[in-house]
């Protein structure tokens, strides 16, 4: 996306479902979502007839027909929230298409500056690390300018994965901090059984006695 974004190269569906997954954990932007059939529950009819991905749409996509680079990252957020939850519920689940729209209406009211709306925020992932909450957050504020760049994400995720290299699961191979963290695991291990609990050693006392 960082790439589509120096291009000036507008997606308007980004999701898990145009997602590919190669070799080496490398993703491939597609945008074949709209042609299966297993995913038309994840696009809105309008009225004009134009199916819309709106749960994964920034309000002004939706309301205004604006589609940017920034109402990308707004969906970008929505796809990382889908990583982090692998999928398996659709945005807003538990919500209608009406309420979907009537939760970005209350978001485009709102005063500009204003940050989000409690109800267009989807629910912390489980085990989620504050800083990619935050990150997500930004990607769903009201204000265009204040969303961050895929370059800015691009940044931001690779100091997050610091040292890590996709190739390494594939192969098994382990980094040198998780090799200290087993050799510590096998130290505590090895002092756990080496020690006898008190109670023993006082109750062998006694029968000797």
């Amino acid at each position: 996306m960082k790439y589509l974004e120096s291009l000036n190269f507008v997606h308007r569906d980004l999701a898990t479902r145009n997602c590919l997954v190669g070799p080496h954990k490398s993703i491939k932007i597609s945008d074949f979502g709209m042609s299966r059939a297993c995913y038309r529950n994840d696009y809105f009819k309008s009225h004009t007839g134009c199916l819309l991905p709106i749960r994964w749409m920034a309000w002004e996509s939706v309301l205004m027909g604006k589609f940017t680079t920034k109402s990308d990252v707004w969906s970008f957020g929505v796809t990382l929230w889908e990583i982090l939850t692998f999928a398996r519920e659709q945005p807003y689940e538990s919500l209608s298409d009406a309420k979907v729209i009537a939760n970005l209406s209350a978001l485009y009211k709102r005063s500009p500056g204003s940050g989000v709306v409690a109800s267009s925020v989807l629910p912390t992932p489980h085990q989620c690390p504050r800083e990619v909450r935050d990150l997500m957050t930004e990607c769903w504020q009201r204000q265009e300018n204040e969303r961050p760049s895929f370059r800015e994400i691009h940044l931001f995720l690779q100091r997050k994965n610091l040292g890590y290299d996709p190739k390494n699961d594939e192969l098994g191979v382990t980094t040198e901090e998780e090799e200290d963290d087993d050799e510590d695991d096998v130290e505590d291990a090895d002092s756990s059984t080496t020690e006898e609990p008190e109670d023993v050693v006082e109750s062998e006392e006694e029968d000797t006695v």
